[in-house]
């Protein structure tokens, strides 16, 4: 991971984002990130935390469309990516019925924005709109950010949201 991105990443305090390689391991991310979603920290991956955590039909309130759309990005993703995705996309197909349904209906899109609702624990349901940024070079990596729409309800709900964990962060002396 680049160092300005880290150093990006670090000062956007109020925003949900994440970066994830090819495979959609997250690689970096806000503590924002990990508050509304367990699955937007480093160390975990999208796909799995989809299909293989039950958590996720929680997190997701729209799960259905959430696992179709991880499965055709993925798939856009695979063509430039087969050494790093063959054997990820065949455990996962051994793994996750749901998920070999899915990979087997051979649906391709790259969604780059959108919105999505998640549930964020003890802070309710967020609709949040995401732009993706293909950061240049040649491992695949990509850097989400999730924003609320400005003067809404999931605007002020998220500037609580971020004040609490920054307030969490610096009781726990974290920078």
């Amino acid at each position: 991971m680049r160092p300005g991105v880290l150093v990006l990443l670090e000062r956007w305090v109020d925003l949900p984002a994440f970066v994830v390689g090819p495979r959609r391991d997250v690689l970096a991310g806000t503590a924002l990130a990990a508050r509304v979603n367990p699955a937007w920290s480093p160390g975990h991956n999208l796909i799995e935390f989809t299909f293989l955590d039950p958590r996720a039909r929680v997190v997701y309130p729209d799960w259905d469309d959430i696992a179709l759309q991880a499965v055709a990005g993925l798939r856009a993703t695979a063509a430039g990516h087969p050494a790093e995705l063959d054997g990820f996309v065949a455990r996962m197909r051994e793994r996750s019925e749901t998920f070999r349904a899915l990979w087997d209906s051979h649906d391709v899109y790259d969604r780059v924005a959108g919105r999505k609702r998640l549930a964020v624990e003890d802070a309710g349901v967020f609709s949040l709109d995401f732009e993706t940024f293909a950061l240049a070079g040649p491992e695949g990596y990509v850097l989400y950010v999730y924003f609320p729409r400005p003067g809404s309800k999931d605007d002020t709900a998220l500037r609580l949201l971020a004040a609490e964990e920054r307030a969490t962060e610096e009781d726990e002396g974290r920078p």
